[in-house]
């Protein structure tokens, strides 16, 4: 399966998730929490690309 160069992740319970961290999505799309197009801080992000093993 392809992987994403450069892209880490440790959910290992998303269904894109590989072994040694990588992510198998065919790509990744990262919102701000609660809308907007600013974030602060990493914590106010999220992964739309997540799902569900």
């Amino acid at each position: 399966m392809d992987v994403l160069p450069g892209v880490k992740c440790s959910v290992q319970n998303c269904r894109f998730w590989e072994n040694g961290h990588r992510c198998s999505a065919s790509a990744i799309e990262v919102n701000v929490d609660g809308g907007g197009a600013n974030a602060r801080q990493s914590e106010q992000t999220n992964c739309r690309t997540f799902q569900l093993k």
